[in-house]
């Protein structure tokens, strides 16, 4: 899995990747390969925050965001909008073979 950071008026510490990299890990590697392209976009606008997370998988894109004053409660709820978003295509996929 490629991890590609992009900050806009952010400057995100090694701490704070490498705690995004593993919530990704921990939420989305049961899903994803090696060949996953994952990308982060961070953003500071005035006092809010912006997450971006997109997930490029087997031909899908995966994509959610969301902004607040603080970035960390805000890492939780993309990362698992996301988790959702590929738990339900992989929950179509494994029905679409049994029939």
């Amino acid at each position: 899995m490629k991890v590609t950071f992009t900050l806009r008026q952010f400057s995100a510490s090694d701490a704070l990747r490498e705690l995004i990299e593993s919530k990704i890990e921990k939420h989305l590697g049961q899903y994803l390969t090696d060949e996953t392209d994952v990308k982060v976009m961070l953003e500071m606008e005035k006092a809010w925050a912006t997450f971006e997370l997109m997930v490029h998988f087997k031909g899908e894109t995966f994509k959610a965001s969301d902004k607040a004053t603080d970035i960390y409660p805000v890492i939780d709820t993309v990362i698992e909008k996301v988790e959702r978003q590929i738990a339900k295509h992989h929950e179509i996929l494994v029905d679409k073979r049994k029939h």
